[in-house]
């Protein structure tokens, strides 16, 4: 038929998928039993028998049966069974353990406090279904062996976005697989892979579930990169959080195997400031500060504070000491040099009491 060279020429030229060949199979198969599509399910399963492990290709079909229904999948479980023949069982718990280990994989998925708080506010007559999704779709399912989580939430996700109007559960399922280490790119993936066998109004539905979704993860991950300047806010410095008062972030410059001179851009919170500290050397040594980004103090003992702002270069001779930081209503990031010098080595001492940093203003 010629709108099988249509199709297939739209697949070849257009459809660029960077997912994984054996992502791209689990997804396909799971899109083809939601739509009832059993001619491209078998012509698919045939060809997947070949490169792929058949336990993980069954589980696949089975992890649909919560969410598309046993009448839908029966038909396409049949042919599974015709197709794959035996295979070794993926059960791993029994009667006794299934609603307590749902229970545990559902909070892994969706969040603890998460699913605490869904199941809390539900009224009586409705806690059924969530003690049946715990001991089902999770306990039965989630938990048998051959898959891993990030399999499942991608299968669950495509069932999802090929199976009929469940835009909630859909959504759900986008944050879901965010939760597990999927990512949003990844899903986008799917998307593309899903549009000729979905046609693009369902597709463009299923974007603006991702988009939906993901926007507070999004704006979170742009707020970040907002803090920290140009060179990036790293990661909390966790290794030296007992030396400040608040969170500091770290994001290294250079890499101190490879050269001398260590360099890091540090960024503080609103009114987070580093103990009094110094740098001690036999000589050279100390320490440079270049502001790159919002407010911030340095002081020196013995000395008013100064005050900070980009563009500013604070040089810090050795066996002097002071603290430096973000003043309490502006983030503050400066790269930090370490000045080599002999035998250097740093001392901690007492915090920047409170009622001293709430004079600065």
């Amino acid at each position: 038929m010629e709108i099988e060279k249509i199709v297939k020429n739209f697949i070849e030229q257009d459809i660029h998928c960077n997912l994984d060949l054996k992502i791209q199979t689990f997804v396909l198969l799971t899109c083809f039993v939601a739509t009832d599509s059993k001619e491209l399910f078998q012509e698919k399963l045939m060809e997947a028998a070949q490169k792929y492990e058949k336990e993980s290709l069954k589980e696949v079909i089975y992890q649909l049966t919560p969410y598309l229904g046993y009448g839908r999948i029966y038909p396409f479980l049949v042919l599974t069974e015709e197709i794959l023949g035996q295979t070794k069982d993926a059960k791993t718990v029994t009667n006794e353990t299934r609603y307590q280990k749902g229970l545990e994989v559902q909070g892994e998925i969706v969040g603890k406090e998460a699913l605490a708080f869904m199941r809390e506010k539900e009224k009586e007559e409705y806690k059924f279904i969530w003690d049946d999704l715990a001991s089902y779709c999770f306990g039965d399912f989630y938990t048998r062996k051959y898959l891993t989580i990030q399999e499942r939430e991608i299968i669950t996700f495509t069932a999802l976005a090929s199976f009929r109007d469940v835009t909630p559960q859909l959504g759900s399922h986008v944050k879901a697989n965010l939760q597990v280490g999927n990512k949003k790119e990844t899903l986008i993936e799917i998307v593309k892979l899903l549009v000729p066998y979905l046609g693009f109004p369902r597709s463009l539905n299923v974007i603006n579930v991702i988009k939906e979704n993901t926007k507070e993860e999004w704006e979170k991950k742009t707020e970040e990169k907002k803090k920290g300047g140009a060179f990036g806010l790293g990661q909390e410095n966790t290794a030296f959080a007992q030396y400040f008062i608040g969170k500091s972030y770290l994001n290294p410059l250079t890499d101190p195997n490879k050269t001398s001179l260590f360099l890091a851009n540090v960024t503080f919170e609103p009114g987070c400031r580093n103990n009094w500290h110094i740098h001690h050397a036999k000589s050279g040594g100390g320490q440079i500060l270049i502001c790159v980004d919002g407010e911030g103090w340095y002081q020196e003992e013995g000395k008013e504070a100064q005050s900070l702002k980009p563009g500013d270069v604070v040089t810090i001779s050795a066996n002097v000491k002071h603290w430096h930081g973000a003043k309490k209503d502006s983030w503050f990031s400066h790269i930090a040099i370490e000045v080599p010098g002999e035998e250097p080595s740093n001392e901690w001492c007492e915090p920047v009491r409170d009622e001293e940093y709430e004079k600065l203003g």
